[in-house]
């Protein structure tokens, strides 16, 4: 057995991850699946609250949680609850919500414990075209839980310099906020070993809602397809736009240059990103966008809007190529240029491998290891030598 200097960084440390879903179809969502897996591998617990797990999905180093979901019934006291129980049974150290709405009750339950609180800015209402995802109703909801959670957390992570400007924005105190992107998981996501071939394929991986700009990319499918007849387009997801956007593309003739997949595993997208010649992201808002991070990583350039945290990752005319949001004319010919451009998109390639590494999973998590040793130290009681042991 291991002495305690011979344990690894982060061991003993025990974290209450508190999220809307852990398997639903958002980055935010693969974000906690890997950082509970690498946390794990430094020696650092989860125990993950969320109401679509189960206990019996537990792993060494990973614990689940089920928070009660009913319909229109508020879960936030399902989450105090939750946490409550587990701070009491003294087995959280950090409690680290995704979401400002969640750490509503993280905060109540953090305050009555005396625990020490995380909040990850993986989107905020007051980013651009934000507002385009929710009801009107939805938006005051989230604009109070911004406001309020983002001045409250202990620390702050912001995924990108966007999220921290909103954080700002909101009065959050600059000296609690560190800005750490969400990293991508390179054993997961990896180059085809075979050579890519000229297949004119373009790749879209996402979910299918109004802010990420799918829309504009299927007016942009003509455009090119004039200049690259046998270009196809594949788009990977689901959600609510996809029964319009199935219509739209119909409407607009693309049958046989736009094909829908749906969702897949996320073990299956490596393998649609190293089919791909070219990965389009089309986002008119984007907070960071793990699918740039996955397309890097599989050596694929990517063409992005020029909006939130892709122009951290995408260096126009090294890894990608940036556009103006909702300009499918612009996107157009950004998609053309890789397509018919001799030697780019092999340039690009390069630089896509080299960018990943920035970002991947060795490279930042001990980031998260050392906040969290951080706020537990400043948690615990300063020792004060007694007088008799100081004149020994």
């Amino acid at each position: 057995m291991p002495t305690e200097s011979q344990q690894p960084a982060g061991s003993q440390l025990r974290i209450a991850m508190v999220v809307g879903s852990y398997h639903g179809l958002s980055g935010a969502c693969t974000h906690v699946q890997d950082l509970c897996k690498h946390l794990a591998q430094r020696g650092v617990s989860s125990t993950v609250l969320a109401p679509d797990v189960h206990p019996e999905e537990s792993s060494e180093g990973i614990a689940f949680v089920r928070v009660r979901d009913y319909p229109l019934v508020p879960q936030l006291p399902f989450y105090f609850t939750a946490l409550a129980g587990l701070c009491r049974r003294r087995q959280v150290d950090v409690i680290h919500s995704q979401g400002s709405v969640e750490f509503l009750a993280a905060l109540a339950a953090a305050r009555m414990f005396d625990v020490p609180t995380v909040l990850t800015v993986q989107g905020s209402i007051f980013a651009r075209d934000r507002h385009l995802d929710y009801s009107p109703l939805g938006v005051r909801l989230l604009r109070f839980a911004n406001r309020f959670s983002f001045r409250r957390a202990d620390r702050l992570i912001c995924i990108s310099r966007e999220m921290r400007d909103c954080a700002l924005y909101t009065g959050a105190q600059a000296n609690r906020i560190v800005q750490i992107p969400n990293p991508i998981d390179l054993a997961s996501f990896t180059p085809s070993v075979q050579p890519v071939t000229p297949t004119n394929c373009s790749l879209f991986v996402g979910a299918l809602r109004p802010q990420k700009g799918v829309q504009h990319l299927l007016r942009a499918v003509p455009i090119v397809a004039d200049r690259v007849p046998d270009v196809r387009f594949i788009l990977v997801g689901d959600g609510p736009e996809r029964q319009r956007l199935e219509s739209m593309a119909e409407a607009l003739g693309l049958r046989g240059k736009v094909q829908f997949e749906g969702r897949q595993p996320r073990e299956q997208l490596a393998r649609y990103y190293q089919s791909a010649f070219l990965s389009v992201v089309p986002s008119l808002s984007e907070p960071q966008g793990i699918v740039v991070l996955e397309a890097l990583a599989c050596g694929v350039p990517v063409v992005g809007s020029n909006v939130g945290g892709i122009p951290e990752m995408v260096q126009h005319g090294v890894n990608g190529l940036l556009v103006p949001p909702a300009d499918p004319r612009a996107l157009a010919a950004a998609i053309c240029r890789l397509l018919t451009e001799e030697g780019l998109r092999e340039k690009l390639s390069q630089g896509a491998l080299a960018t990943a590494k920035r970002f991947s999973w060795d490279a930042n998590i001990a980031r998260f290891v050392d906040l969290y040793e951080e706020l537990v130290r400043r948690k615990q009681p300063q020792t004060t030598p007694s007088p008799s042991a100081i004149e020994a």
